[in-house]
């Protein structure tokens, strides 16, 4: 299975959703576990050993354009 967990929102959001990504892994094992943040805060959460794949988008850049935005989906 692969899960999909998705925060667009501040580093604070981010850091209290940490010990969540920890639960997900422990209940989900052998399942794929993305995780899609915004660009600037993907060094944050890199090394993190709960997640398989980090995904990520420019809020605020090349992404926020609606166009760019459907092309990435």
């Amino acid at each position: 299975m692969k899960i999909l967990v998705i925060n667009f929102m501040h580093l604070g959001d981010l850091i209290l959703m940490t010990p969540m990504l920890k639960k997900l892994r422990e209940n989900f094992k052998d399942d794929t576990i993305y995780l899609f943040v915004d660009r600037i805060l993907k060094d944050i959460v890199s090394e993190n050993p709960n997640i398989d794949k980090l995904l990520t988008l420019d809020k605020k850049g090349a992404d926020n354009k609606p166009r760019n935005f459907i092309k990435l989906i």
